[in-house]
């Protein structure tokens, strides 16, 4: 998706417990998630939280500069590690808003 995309970067996606390995890329209408076992994708305009933060959902903290990107769609979390570097570049083409268009909250 390089070619068609804003962004590209690899991410770890959080499921529970577990981290999944996956390819994050922004399209300029949806925000896709891959990897060989796994494709899926947002519309963005079903996204109706964005935020960053330096932990997860859960509490638990992040390694020194990684990022959380945190998206609710219908009543459910997403939440993907970023690297220092790439979640400035996300948090650029991304920007957080909560539900209502306000800006949110960046930790």
């Amino acid at each position: 998706r390089a070619t068609s995309s804003k962004v590209v970067s690899r991410a770890d996606y959080i499921e529970g417990m577990q981290s999944i390995p996956v390819a994050l890329s922004l399209a300029d209408d949806a925000l896709y998630y891959e990897n060989p076992d796994l494709q899926a994708s947002f519309e963005l305009k079903n996204i109706e939280e964005i935020e960053y933060d330096d932990e997860l959902a859960t509490g638990k903290n992040l390694e020194h500069g990684s990022r959380a990107l945190r998206l609710r769609s219908h009543g459910a979390t997403f939440e993907f590690i970023l690297d220092p570097i790439d979640s400035q570049k996300w948090a650029a083409l991304l920007p957080a808003r909560r539900m209502g268009g306000t800006t949110a909250r960046t930790a």
